[in-house]
């Protein structure tokens, strides 16, 4: 091979992998999600699902605590009367339905797109 030839091949294979890169950038911002924590209507709290974490607030009836472990979320402390909204478990990004708490005036749900 000539010179010319690798010179034009090498950079052809570098614009290859810059389109590779961008692409997988791309598709991994698209994949990401946010849930949020409402209260009356009002957004109270929004987190990343793949950063496990406990997150404490105070809903109308009284204190709640979400937490959040590998990519699903869940309530694990509520104080209302029936604890419904715990009994509910694990939730992740494939599951369509909330944890609604109706005392507390609360949901937890992915973000609308």
């Amino acid at each position: 091979m000539k010179k010319k030839e690798i010179i034009i091949i090498s950079i052809f294979v570098i614009i290859m992998i810059a389109f590779l890169g961008a692409y997988k950038l791309y598709t991994d911002s698209l994949n990401k999600i946010i849930v949020q924590v409402v209260h009356n209507n009002e957004v109270i709290i929004e987190f990343d699902p793949d950063k496990d974490a406990v997150y404490k607030f105070t809903g109308s009836y009284g204190h709640m605590e979400v937490e959040v472990k590998d990519g699903m979320w869940r309530v694990t402390n509520e104080e209302c009367p029936n604890h419904i909204c715990s009994g509910v478990g694990w939730v992740s990004k494939d599951s369509y339905i909330p944890i609604i708490c109706i005392p507390n005036e609360v949901y937890v749900a992915v973000k609308p797109e």
